[in-house]
C-alpha cells in the first residue's frame, strides 16, 4: 500500500493537523509540480536558449573560423561549412562544402594575398539554433612582379546553423568587394 492512502485522517499529518496525510501532500505537490512540465514535453517545447551565450558562442566561432582559415586555407575555410553549405561570392554560387574547398584553393596559395575579417554584427535567432554575422573583410598581399602591396574590401555576411554537436557551422557565406574593379577578390 502507498503511503497515505487507507490512513485514516488521525494517522500522519501535516504540523500536527488532522486531515489529509504528509505522503498525500507531497504526492500532490510532486504531481502538481510535474504536470505543467509533463504539458510541455508532450507539445515538444524545449527550454529557451540563453541568447546572450550563444551570440557569444556565435562570435567565437567567426574569430575561429578566420584563424582556421588563415592557418590551414581552403581547408580551414571548408571545415567550418554544413556539408551542403553555400557560398554566394562576388559573382555565382557554390553549392557543397567540397566545391567551396575546390573553389577556394586558389584564393590560398603561397602568393595570394592574406584574408582577414571581423564581425562587426552578431544575431541568433529565438530558437537559438540559427544566426547571422556580418562584418568587413580585408585581402592584403604583395604582388610578386612589382612588390607592390594589393588589398581588397568588403562587407560580408554568414549564416550560420546550429548542428547537434552544439557546434556552429556556416549554412550561407556571402561577400562582396568595395572594389570598382570586377576582376577583384571575392572575399570571404
Amino acid at each position: 500500500m502507498l503511503p497515505g492512502i487507507g490512513e485514516s485522517p488521525g494517522q500522519t499529518t501535516v504540523a500536527g493537523k488532522p486531515g489529509r496525510s504528509a505522503s498525500i501532500r507531497l504526492w500532490g505537490a510532486v504531481v502538481g509540480l510535474a504536470w505543467p512540465c509533463m504539458g510541455l514535453a508532450a507539445a515538444g517545447c524545449t527550454p529557451v536558449p540563453d541568447l546572450a551565450a550563444e551570440r557569444m558562442a556565435l562570435r567565437r566561432a567567426d574569430s575561429l573560423f578566420a584563424v582556421e582559415t588563415e592557418a590551414r586555407g581552403a581547408d580551414g575555410w571548408a571545415e567550418f561549412f554544413v556539408v551542403s553549405g553555400v557560398m554566394l561570392p562576388q559573382h555565382g554560387r557554390i553549392d557543397g562544402r567540397e566545391a567551396i574547398r575546390a573553389f577556394m584553393e586558389p584564393a590560398f596559395g603561397p602568393d595570394e594575398p592574406r584574408l582577414q575579417w571581423r564581425a562587426t554584427d552578431v544575431h541568433v535567432g529565438t530558437g537559438g539554433d540559427l544566426g547571422y554575422t556580418m562584418g568587413r573583410w580585408q585581402s592584403i598581399g604583395t604582388t610578386v612582379a612589382s612588390a607592390d602591396t594589393v588589398m581588397h574590401e568588403g562587407h560580408y555576411v554568414t549564416i550560420w546553423r546550429k548542428a547537434t554537436d552544439g557546434a556552429w557551422r556556416v549554412a550561407v557565406d556571402v561577400g562582396n568587394t568595395d572594389d570598382s574593379d570586377e576582376s577583384a577578390g571575392a572575399g570571404p
